[in-house]
């Protein structure tokens, strides 16, 4: 892995700490939390597959 790459893993794991313990403080119902968990995953799959057939923009 490049110097970058390792950057922008460092900064992920980074937003993740700081986005899930507030997102866990949302007290949803759990079928409430469990959809938008699966929305918000199919955008992200969205994503990757228009980027995976388009390739870089």
């Amino acid at each position: 892995m490049t110097e970058s790459q390792w950057m922008s893993l460092v900064y992920a794991l980074a937003l993740l700490v700081l986005l899930v313990p507030a997102f866990l403080r949302l007290r949803m119902p759990g079928q409430v939390l469990l959809r938008n968990i699966a929305l918000w995953l199919a955008a992200f799959a969205a994503l990757g597959l228009i980027y995976s057939l388009f390739g870089p923009f």
